[in-house]
């Protein structure tokens, strides 16, 4: 937990922070005293910002704004490929979570391979597992479905892929997999 006096609240709604960002980024800007000068900074969505003094701690999920730009709105798209290449090549550390983006950010965004590692995100402290036939009681109930299923659980728009998931599945099919695709999510941008 937070204490109140911990929390530093930026005084920019959303789109005037990005485009505060996208502008330090192009210019050199640093953000030390919009931060209420920091020792270190952990920036979970991957775009800094930059600081003179603070460490920043910059996780990267993906880099598909810069890899498939077709998947993103325009300002997300010139937010992150914008602020994100230069903010990993400054981070004191750059966490990603799997090996594949870990190489993604030093290969496209020069980012030094010593300081960015790859960290599996954990499971929720609470997450307790069960024996498979406990687990498909409540689908079973809930849906009617018996047997095998494929679970995908994320937002529904173009850069989760779905496409190449289906793709996979139908290769699944025709191995001789007898379930069903479920895909479970909020429709995203460009559903």
């Amino acid at each position: 937990q937070y204490r109140p006096d911990e929390i530093v609240r930026l005084p920019l709604a959303w789109r005037e922070l990005a485009g505060a960002m996208i502008a330090g980024a192009r210019l050199g800007m640093r953000f030390d005293a919009l931060y209420g000068h920091p020792a270190v900074v952990h920036s979970p969505v991957g775009y800094g910002p930059r600081f003179r003094n603070a460490r920043l701690i910059n996780h990267v999920h993906d880099v598909t704004y810069h890899t498939h730009p077709q998947w993103h709105t325009t300002l997300t798209r010139t937010l992150l490929s914008t602020t994100a290449p230069v903010a990993c090549r400054e981070a004191s550390l750059v966490l990603t979570d799997c090996e594949f983006v870990r190489q993604q950010v030093i290969r496209e965004f020069g980012a030094p391979a010593e300081r960015v590692r790859a960290i599996a995100l954990p499971l929720d402290p609470d997450f307790t597992p069960m024996p498979i036939e406990a687990a498909r009681e409540p689908v079973r109930r809930r849906f009617g479905w018996e047997g095998e299923f494929l679970l995908h659980v994320g937002t529904l728009e173009p850069r989760k892929n779905h496409v190449r998931m289906v793709e996979a599945f139908e290769r699944l099919r025709a191995a001789g997999f007898p379930g069903r695709l479920v895909l479970v999510g909020q429709d995203g941008w460009r559903m």
